[in-house]
């Protein structure tokens, strides 16, 4: 029987994160994984969709080539081949996790966890069984994409995203299930590529959780490239009808295509947890600001917590588990989580919208500066968007910022560390942002708080 100071079952970003840093601090560590390491996000879910992302946007910055006084001809698309680059890319970031547990002397054990008894885990592998002792186990299970009762999913007409990001031939048409983060990132990749796109949202807008504005602003620029938005009416069913599928909605209209892509939904990986005495509330492992569960010594991290289901939520729910395992007082903070959006353009946000400030009482002000007002914009060709901060007027404070546009996912990382460190709004308008970058519309956005702003 193996003895190790830390376990952790799942070897996703929360995971193998949680697992290295547990080493860096001196602890003997096994991660255990049934799958590849990298989880969801490296394998099925951010990695691949990026990589394909990065296609599309050059496909569709070719074909406007002219545009920057180069001329070409047509361009054709080998989605096989955009689906192999893919896949090379996810091999060599899976060997590169592999490495990274290797050198921190992290033992990788394949098969798959069951906590059998406080401390004590069995593995099980071709049909084989071990047994391990932790002192502290670290549960990073993550989740799967939903099976949804009356949408019939086959995984070959009706797919989720894990069975489409391996198709390598694209369809004409496609109906998308969901106008959500997801929704709108294949949207957005599949109408580069020229497939014609219906996204079906059963709420009032897509993005709901996003500020008002900025969902706004990419409806408009989806349907600008072609994209059918139906929003407002729920779905009845999806079921196929010859060659074809149907989407049929309550209201009684329908909708045809080629193929249909649920992107609504995640299933969270609990399967074991309550046998063993892990509180589960509401679908999800409650947890402190530690990362503990209710069973001293058992963690729980990433989906598994439903705090927010992103990758580096995980990552830093992670380091927190490992710290505290490890004997440190550290705890989880969710105020300065950035939120990044791969659509066509990029959305990004860190802190609250303007209609969460006002409904918690604050006394809001907001500004906006456009894209087109930046130079270094009009030098990519991308001068779509804008930046949009909200602020307690009252209280001198930031409250957020929501960027949609070229490179937002990027820009963000800044507004993060300034609300993070508790930055004012004169401080941040007060920053010199470096001339031509996209960067200078935050601070002229800040600048527009105070009647300030140079170029609007």
């Amino acid at each position: 029987m193996s003895k190790y100071d830390l376990v952790v079952i799942g070897g996703g970003p929360g995971g193998y994160v949680a697992a290295v840093r547990g080493a860096q601090l001196g602890l003997k560590v096994a991660l255990v994984e049934k799958n590849q390491v990298g989880g969801t996000c490296l394998n099925r879910g951010c990695i691949p969709t990026k990589a394909i992302l990065e296609s599309a946007k050059l496909f569709q910055k070719i074909k406007g080539a002219d545009k920057f006084g180069i001329t070409i001809g047509e361009p054709k698309l080998d989605y096989a081949q955009v689906i192999k680059r893919k896949n090379q890319t996810v091999t060599k970031l899976v060997k590169g996790v592999e490495y990274l547990l290797k050198k921190n002397k992290i033992d990788l054990i394949r098969g798959e966890a069951k906590i059998i008894d406080r401390g004590e885990i069995e593995i099980t592998a071709n049909e084989k069984t071990s047994t391990l002792t932790a002192h502290n186990i670290i549960l990073a299970t993550g989740s799967e994409p939903a099976q949804i009762k009356n949408f019939n999913i086959d995984e070959r007409d009706i797919l989720t995203s894990t069975a489409f990001l391996n198709l390598e031939t694209l369809p004409i048409y496609i109906i998308i299930i969901g106008g959500g983060v997801m929704g709108v990132e294949f949207a957005s990749i599949l109408s580069a590529f020229g497939v014609k796109v219906t996204i079906i949202e059963a709420l009032e807008r897509i993005l709901p959780t996003e500020d008002i504005e900025i969902s706004q602003a990419l409806e408009q620029s989806l349907k600008k490239a072609g994209v059918e938005i139906a929003c407002g009416i729920p779905i009845k069913e999806i079921k196929k009808e010859g060659s074809q599928v149907v989407a049929l909605l309550e209201d009684g209209s329908s909708f045809k295509a080629d193929k249909a892509l649920v992107t609504i939904g995640r299933h969270l990986n609990l399967e074991g947890l309550e046998a063993v005495g892990v509180k589960v509330v509401d679908g999800k492992v409650e947890v402190n600001e530690k990362m503990e569960t209710n069973i001293p010594g058992i963690f729980a991290i990433g989906d598994i917590t439903g705090k927010q289901l992103l990758a580096h939520v995980a990552s830093a729910q992670g380091k927190v588990a490992a710290n505290v395992a490890a004997g440190k007082d550290t705890q989880m903070k969710y105020d300065a989580v950035p939120w990044c959006i791969f659509s066509i353009p990029e959305i990004a946000r860190v802190g609250i919208t303007e209609l969460e400030a006002k409904r918690l009482g604050h006394k809001v002000k907001t500004s906006k500066f456009p894209y087109r007002a930046l130079g270094r914009a009009k030098t990519m060709g991308s001068e779509d968007g804008f930046i949009k901060v909200v602020i307690d007027e009252e209280k001198d404070q930031l409250l957020g910022v929501h960027i949609i546009g070229a490179e937002a996912s990027e820009l963000i990382a800044g507004m993060g560390m300034a609300l993070n460190s508790s930055l004012s709004p004169e401080d941040i308008a007060s920053t010199i942002f470096a001339h031509p970058t996209l960067s200078e519309g935050l601070g002229e956005a800040f600048e527009s708080l105070f009647g300030q702003a140079i170029h609007v």
